[in-house]
């Protein structure tokens, strides 16, 4: 009797032991494909979208991105991804459903710090960090940032530039698409996946590409480019300047200092604020802002004293004044306020710039 209870008892202990061992990864890893390499592919709204370089996309076109994993199977080469109908794209096989895999997204981002470029120095080092986003095979991709501040929570896509990065892991290791450790000239290498988002085909909606990106005072052309171009950062005077190389010839407006501005422009108006901060020409007059006013939104407000913002809207009485909104970057990244609240310690005006066409 006590035999048979002492065999219970083992038999038991046992199963308690298998219980509480360490879970198994499901699936003989030799029968499952070892990866080599992840990579980032994309469709907009559908189709298929050539790979390498930026990607320009407006708010209204659905960008996903879609993860590849490339291997060896039984010795012979392999690649698979989501399935066709998901991608809008020629899709590879669809990963083995006995062999579990994880796929982990992670938007790649600059640190909200305001850089400097010194005259003779290498250009400076931009911190970089990864915040874990979301996981899947395909997914839809957002440009909102986790550490700059976010202008556009309430649009969908966001917009601004967003730097990505997917990481696949099973139980046999890990393979990651190129992220923070890939760097060139103090800025993320061209291999980092990069999407900008903005809102339309304007001026004004070009400009919306440099959001979530660092100031950088003095930015500069680095190896492969401008690091404004790249999407790396900008100063006050090359944001302003960026929207017209995106909107027409980049010939046609070379990026310059604030105090440079006026040899790209066709009109020139000088202002100065009056006693009930309005804005008013030479001769005192207040001057109308708006679609037909004297100064439109996509002008440029030159201030005294070297900074520069881009005139977005009227605050609804018809003229210039310093609750008039502006888009600028001056030590952080851009944004969209008050020209009273634009942090610059002198306000009362300097011209009115009309930037060619």
């Amino acid at each position: 009797m006590h035999g048979r209870l002492r065999i219970v008892a083992l038999a038991l202990s046992l199963a308690a032991l298998a219980g509480h061992a360490p879970a198994q990864a499901q699936g003989d890893p030799k029968s499952c494909p070892t990866m080599k390499e992840v990579t980032i592919r994309t469709s907009r709204e559908g189709k298929a979208v050539k790979e390498g370089g930026i990607l320009y996309a407006r708010g209204d076109q659905v960008v996903q991105l879609h993860a590849v994993i490339k291997g060896t199977l039984s010795g012979r080469k392999v690649s698979y991804g989501a399935p066709p109908d998901a991608m809008g794209i020629s899709a590879p096989s669809a990963w083995p459903a006995e062999c579990p895999v994880t796929l982990r997204w992670a938007k790649v981002e600059a640190l909200p710090v305001a850089y400097n470029n010194a005259y003779s120095a290498p250009p400076a080092e931009i911190e970089i960090t990864e915040t874990e986003w979301t996981e899947g095979w395909t997914v839809t991709a957002d440009v909102h940032p986790t550490r700059m501040h976010d202008e556009y929570p309430q649009v969908a896509t966001g917009y601004g530039t967003m730097r990505f990065k997917v990481t696949a892991t099973t139980a046999a290791g890990q393979v990651s698409s190129p992220g923070q450790e890939c760097r060139r000239s103090g800025a993320l290498c061209p291999a980092v996946f990069t999407l900008s988002y903005r809102p339309d085909d304007t001026y004004l909606g070009y400009l919306h590409e440099l959001m979530n990106v660092p100031y950088i005072y003095g930015s500069k052309r680095i190896q492969g480019g401008h690091q404004s171009d790249l999407l790396v950062g900008s100063d006050c005077a090359d944001f302003a300047v960026y929207g017209k190389r995106r909107q027409s010839s980049r010939k046609k407006f070379d990026y310059t200092y604030t105090g440079g501005l006026y040899k790209l422009a066709s009109k020139r108006t000088k202002v100065h604020l009056d006693d009930e901060a309005y804005y008013v020409d030479a001769r005192n007059r207040r001057l109308t802002f708006g679609a037909d006013g004297a100064v439109r939104p996509g002008d440029l407000l030159n201030l005294p004293d070297g900074h520069v913002g881009v005139l977005v809207r009227d605050n609804g009485n018809g003229f210039l004044d310093t609750s008039d909104f502006l888009m600028h970057t001056l030590f952080r990244e851009p944004e969209t306020v008050p020209i009273k609240d634009a942090r610059w310690g002198n306000i009362d005006g300097k011209e009115v710039l009309r930037l060619k066409r």
